[in-house]
């Protein structure tokens, strides 16, 4: 049985690049072993965004969990 891996991320923007990595290493992990999604925060980091995606954010199941970037508040 696969494990269900959920990267969630910060809102992309062009100048974000630890995402990128992570993306790159996902594409390595065994699609035998592992089911790979990506979500994303619905807003910036901004001090009143950083409310927000706490009160509105909901992660979807997974496995296993892997919070990418400064948004590490989330978990």
């Amino acid at each position: 049985m696969k494990k269900r891996l959920l990267y969630i991320e910060r809102k992309l923007s062009e100048s974000v690049s630890i995402e990128k990595v992570f993306r790159q290493i996902a594409k390595s992990l065994s699609q035998e072993k592992f089911e790979i999604f990506f979500d994303q925060l619905p807003y910036y980091a901004t001090t009143i965004s950083t409310f927000k995606n706490l009160l509105l954010y909901r992660r979807p199941k997974a496995d296993i969990y892997h919070i990418t970037g400064h948004i590490h508040f989330i978990a």
